[in-house]
């Protein structure tokens, strides 16, 4: 018995495919060392079995782009532009986050850096603003 999903080979008394997880009730019985063929005679392409990809983090490599601009400002407004740049990171940075958790990819513990270190820098601010530590030049 073959997968109708992933043509794996089955045992008879298998309900869920071992290699991709699918129900296989509807599963095609082959002889042992026969391949199944394509029946369909008028079109005589074979078409490539198709796995189904579940997404995972560990799987996408790829790091959302809101969320490294966020913190490379985050990291600037340490340095420089404070006042402006602390809460465009925080901002920038938690729309990356939402964005993060929709589309399953990297970069949540960039998101949530770039938050803090651009709410610290405005509280930084407010408090030297306060104080008079930090004056208008």
């Amino acid at each position: 018995m073959k997968c109708p999903n992933c043509g794996t080979e089955l045992t008879n008394n298998e309900t869920f495919c071992t290699n991709c997880g699918k129900r296989v009730d509807g599963a095609i019985e082959t002889p042992t060392g026969v391949e199944s063929s394509n029946t369909n005679t008028e079109n005589k392409v074979e078409q490539p079995v198709q796995q189904t990809e579940q997404p995972s983090a560990a799987n996408n490599t790829k790091y959302n782009g809101v969320v490294i601009s966020g913190f490379v400002i985050a990291i600037i407004s340490i340095f420089k532009f404070s006042i402006v740049l602390g809460p465009i990171a925080a901002i920038l940075s938690a729309i990356g986050l939402k964005q993060v958790n929709e589309k399953n990819e990297k970069g949540k513990g960039l998101a949530i850096a770039g938050i803090i270190i651009g709410i610290a820098v405005i509280i930084i601010m407010i408090i030297g603003y306060a104080t008079g530590i930090i004056g208008n030049n």
